[in-house]
């Protein structure tokens, strides 16, 4: 993977940290630290000493929680809270980061219908290149621009999201069978077929 032309291999970890931020599909879920906290460990990478961050850095961590819902659980500690909950606060983490390239592996397991969509529109609003990977078809089709589809471990088809979910597509790659329309207006539904 490159970033400005340089290959996130060749980067340390200070420089990669301020390039790209990830969240892996499972994480340390036994942090003992308060959710403002680990929001606010974003910065180590820029910081000089941790844990003496401005007022506006709090601030800007506070607005971010907010924006996912979770600003009355800045003070609780990280690993007293439930699935869901985590998942925001690491979400947020992850987008305060202020990088180029936001990489997200499953980062909506655990989390309700309302809480996907609204998270995903929300990473989509700040204008970052984002690699997700994703498996619901729903949240593929609202929200993501383009898609890379895999079939046992290789590329099957890449290019536009409304190029490529198709019902021949969904037989082939996830033995689903229905009938599938992408109207003008990209409206989309699905008929099963059982």
């Amino acid at each position: 993977m490159l970033i400005n032309n340089k290959s996130v291999l060749n980067m340390n970890l200070k420089e990669r940290a301020t390039k790209m931020a990830v969240l892996a599909q499972t994480s340390n879920q036994n942090l003992n630290f308060k959710v403002i906290d680990i929001v606010l460990m974003r910065l180590y990478a820029t910081k000089k000493s941790i844990f003496s961050y401005t007022k506006s850095e709090i601030y800007f961590a506070l607005s971010a929680l907010d924006k996912l819902g979770i600003a009355h659980l800045s003070s609780r500690i990280f690993s007293t809270l439930y699935g869901g909950e985590r998942q925001r606060a690491l979400i947020t983490r992850a987008i305060c980061q202020n990088v180029q390239l936001l990489v997200l592996d499953e980062p909506l397991n655990h989390l309700d219908i309302f809480y996907q969509l609204e998270i995903m529109k929300l990473v989509k609003s700040f204008g970052l290149t984002v690699v997700c990977v994703l498996h619901d078809f729903i949240i593929n089709l609202k929200l993501c621009d383009k898609l890379v589809i895999m079939k046992e471990g290789s590329v099957y088809a890449t290019g536009h999201t409304k190029d490529l979910i198709n019902s021949s597509i969904l037989k082939d790659v996830f033995k689903y069978r229905c009938n599938y329309n992408f109207s003008k207006k990209y409206l989309w539904y699905f008929i099963l077929i059982i």
